[in-house]
């Protein structure tokens, strides 16, 4: 009995990720696009939509708009969230500032440290930043946006 449902439920959750998938197919071009020429950069366009995918896949659909507008919406969220820490960084950094952010930095533990240095410091993917680290891309992601979070 207990293997038949959890059956059901995992055939339930593979049918809702098919269609999770169709749907972000139909609209991810426009997505990078609009990520695209937000951003200016193509490789933190492409990371920016796959973050916002992973994010609208775990937060579930809201109902209140078409999944095109949902999606675009949590697109362009993720892209001004990218914009505020990278300007806020940079600010620090110019402002001379910089032993505030060291500090901040020197504070977060040892992995996620290098994390946040790979790929909002050098500026390093977070596929490359794995490699270097050699942990799987979505540990990377984890950790970069718990580090954001922290220095904020």
């Amino acid at each position: 009995m207990w293997k038949n449902m959890n059956t059901q439920a995992i055939h339930t959750e593979q049918v809702k990720l098919e269609k999770f998938n169709r749907m972000v197919q139909q609209y991810q071009d426009e997505a990078f696009m609009l990520a695209y020429y937000f951003l200016g950069n193509e490789a933190e366009a492409v990371e920016t939509v796959e973050s916002a995918v992973q994010k609208a896949y775990r937060g579930g659909k809201s109902a209140s708009r078409p999944f095109r507008l949902w999606f675009f919406r949590n697109v362009i969220t993720e892209c001004q969230r990218r914009r505020d820490i990278q300007r806020k960084v940079k600010t620090e950094l110019q402002a001379g500032d910089s032993t505030g952010i060291e500090a901040m930095i020197f504070s977060l533990p040892g992995k996620m440290r290098i994390v946040i240095i790979l790929v909002d410091l050098l500026g390093l993917r977070y596929q490359e930043a794995a490699l270097v680290c050699n942990l799987p891309v979505i540990m990377v992601q984890k950790m970069t946006a718990e580090a954001r979070v922290s220095l904020c």
